[in-house]
C-alpha cells in the first residue's frame, strides 16, 4: 500500500493544531480588495483577522476567489515526486470552481506520473463541514485504510455533515457579488 498525502483548501477551517495532528496540508484561496490579492491563510499570516473584519465594517468590498491551478499544481507535485499519492478534497463546485481546478490539474499530471494515483473530490460542503471530512479522512489514513478506502468512505459520507451559517444582513453577500442587490434588498426587507 502506496502512502498518501491529504490536501484540501484554505476554506476547511482546520487549525493548524488539527491539521498537524492528521498531517493534512492545504492549498490557497485567495482574497482580493483594494486592488489587492492575497492568500487566503488559514493562519492569518497575510493578514491578521482584526484587520481583515475592520476591513469588512469600513464598507470594504471583499472577494474571494477559487484556488488556481498553478496552486494545485505544485502542491500535487511536492507530493508525487516524493513518491506518495494524493487524495484531494476541495470545497463544494456550488461555491467554487476550485475543484475543476483540481480535476485539470490531475489530469495533466496523471500523464507526467503514470504510476501515481491522485484523487479529486467534490466535498459537496465547505468550512468546518469540510474539514470535519478532512479530519475523518486523516484517522482514516493513520488506522492504516488505503487512498482508494478513505475516498469511498469520504464519498459515501458527504451528505452526513451539513454547513450552516447564518448573516446579520445580505449586505456582504451582495458586495462580495453572491447574492444579486435585488435579492439583498428584499431579503433585508424580510
Amino acid at each position: 500500500m502506496n502512502k498518501f498525502a491529504i490536501i484540501t483548501d484554505s476554506s476547511c477551517e482546520l487549525t493548524k493544531q488539527q491539521r498537524d495532528l492528521y498531517d493534512i496540508d492545504y492549498v490557497y484561496m485567495g482574497i482580493n480588495f483594494e486592488d489587492k490579492e492575497l492568500p487566503a491563510s488559514l493562519d492569518w499570516e497575510f493578514i491578521s483577522p482584526q484587520e481583515f473584519y475592520g476591513l469588512i465594517r469600513k464598507g470594504v468590498r471583499i472577494k474571494t476567489t477559487q484556488v488556481k491551478q498553478e496552486e494545485y499544481r505544485q502542491k500535487f507535485e511536492k507530493y508525487l515526486e516524493q513518491g506518495m499519492d494524493v487524495l484531494s478534497l476541495s470545497c463544494s463546485s456550488r461555491l467554487s470552481s476550485s475543484y475543476s481546478s483540481s480535476l485539470i490539474v490531475a489530469k495533466e499530471l496523471m500523464e507526467k506520473y503514470k504510476d501515481r494515483k491522485i484523487i479529486c473530490i467534490d466535498s459537496k460542503n465547505g468550512c468546518f463541514s469540510l474539514g470535519l471530512l478532512c479530519l475523518s479522512a486523516g484517522r482514516l489514513r493513520k488506522e492504516g485504510k488505503s487512498l482508494e478506502e478513505v475516498a469511498e468512505y469520504v464519498n459515501n459520507n458527504l451528505k452526513r455533515v451539513n454547513m450552516l451559517g447564518t448573516v446579520e444582513s445580505l449586505t456582504y453577500l451582495q458586495r462580495a457579488g453572491r447574492v444579486s442587490l435585488m435579492t439583498s434588498f428584499f431579503g433585508g426587507i424580510l
